[in-house]
Parts: structure tokens; C-alpha cells; sequence
């Protein structure tokens, strides 16, 4: 774990916690955000912070978000995993996630209790040559895609229904992942610093299912803004990172 200290170590620095004025045994569900944001903007304009001002003094929820984040988000989200308590639901989260069911405390605990690795948008089929947890399926195939968000434009919003969900998945979109410690800590699972922003979500997923953990989504009413983000601010070189996501995986499902 050196390395991947020394990774974030400049990232902790801007992150924000609130759990010294809390009851650590109290806190049951922690919201991990790396934002690109400063922290007035995440608050005061993301969909995330606008989301969790309400949650802002819960006894039982907790935020570690890390404001102006421009390193590698896997080992910024290792960091949490080797300290959180056994029992905590760690949720990965971005920043133009809006999280919009007032019920969703409850059904993410009935999800865990379903699958130990819990999105809100999933795919139940996952090929050697998959570039995106989404690839469509032919017209022959049934629908592999599951779940939905409202989707936030510039002219509003527009509810998306990609499949039915819950559903046992291969691999989850990489915007919203729920998981509790403990799991990960027995299954010793960590995000891959190499795979990069495109891949880490599937190289995880596939992590996971290979360490005996299974995958599903739940139908959590989220808003995804994602469309009004410029492209810049997901600047990376993805044909290099999908080079070595095929080389670590290559026609197999053990990593190489």
C-alpha cells in the first residue's frame, strides 16, 4: 500500500470529512467522491453535492470527497478501503450522480443483502473485447442492459429505462458502486491504478466475480448530468489504457 499512499497523499490534503464531530459506530454508509470540482462548486452546483446537502448533518452517512482532484481516482479510492470500518457500506461515486430516492438508505441495505457489489446501471453479458460496460448486443440477443436514471440536459431531463433491474450483472457502470468493507477486505480487492477512468469499473467487476462476489444492480432512482460535462474534464488516452486492460485479461477470466 506505499504506493498507493504515495499516490493520494496530496489528494487527502483537500479532502472533507465530517467524522470527528461523529459517532464513528454510528456511521453506516460513506458517499467517496473524487471531484475535479473546488469545494464551493461541488456543493453549491454538482448534482452529487446538491443531492447530499440534505444528508449534510445524518448521524449515519458520511462523505469523504476529495475537491480539485486531478490524480488517478483508483488509488484514491484504495485509500478508503483499507480504513473503513468492516461494516460500512462504502458507495464510489461521481460527481454528476444526483442521488434522488428519498429511500435510498433502505433499498441499497436490501441490494447488499442480494449482491455484495450493488450499481444502479449494469450489464449481465461481458466480453474479452467488451470496450465499455454498455456494449449493445445484436438485434438477435436479449436485452443485457439493466437499469436507468433521469437523465439531466441542458433543455431538462428525460427518464432512461435501459432493462430491467434488479438483475445479476457482469460488470456495472462506473458512476455509482456499492459495496461493504468487509467484503472487500476478505476478497483482498482493490481498484487497479493502471486500468485508468475508462476501465477500472470493469477490470473491478471482473476482479470481484473472480473472487467469488457477485454482481447485481437495484432499481435506486439516481440523476445522471453526466451530458452537460465538457469532454476535457475526462481528458485521458483511452486506446492506451484499453491496451492494458486486454493484456491483463486477455481471453481469460484471471488476470495475467
Amino acid at each position: 500500500m506505499s504506493l498507493l499512499g504515495s499516490l493520494v497523499r496530496n489528494a487527502l490534503n483537500t479532502v472533507s470529512t465530517h467524522t470527528k464531530s461523529k459517532n464513528r459506530t454510528l456511521i453506516s454508509h460513506r458517499f467517496i467522491c473524487a471531484s475535479r470540482l473546488s469545494k464551493s462548486d461541488f456543493w453549491s452546483h454538482s448534482s452529487l453535492g446538491k443531492s447530499l446537502s440534505a444528508l449534510y448533518n445524518s448521524e449515519y452517512c458520511d462523505f469523504s470527497i476529495a475537491y480539485s482532484f486531478k490524480d488517478n481516482i483508483c488509488s484514491y479510492y484504495n485509500e478508503f478501503i483499507s480504513c473503513a470500518d468492516g461494516e460500512q457500506i462504502l458507495i464510489f461515486v461521481m460527481d454528476h450522480i444526483g442521488v434522488i430516492d428519498p429511500s435510498w438508505r433502505e433499498k441499497l441495505d436490501l441490494a447488499l443483502g442480494q449482491f455484495n457489489l450493488v450499481g444502479i446501471r449494469g450489464n449481465s453479458k461481458l466480453t474479452d473485447e467488451q470496450p465499455t460496460w454498455w456494449f449493445e448486443t445484436s438485434t438477435s440477443e436479449p436485452n443485457c442492459l439493466s437499469g436507468g436514471a433521469r437523465l439531466e440536459t441542458v433543455n431538462g431531463y428525460a427518464e432512461s429505462n435501459l432493462g430491467y433491474s434488479p438483475l445479476a450483472c457482469k460488470v456495472l457502470e462506473p458512476s455509482f458502486i456499492a459495496i461493504r468493507a468487509k467484503n472487500l477486505y476478505n476478497a483482498e480487492i482493490y481498484f487497479d491504478p493502471d486500468m485508468g477512468q475508462s476501465f477500472f469499473a470493469l477490470d473491478f467487476c471482473r476482479s470481484a466475480a473472480l473472487a467469488g462476489l457477485s454482481i447485481g444492480t437495484w432499481p435506486i432512482h439516481i440523476a445522471d448530468a453526466c451530458s452537460l460535462i465538457t469532454p476535457s474534464n475526462y481528458s485521458e488516452n483511452w486506446s492506451d489504457y484499453f491496451l492494458r486492460y486486454r493484456a491483463k485479461w486477455l481471453v481469460s477470466d484471471t488476470p495475467k
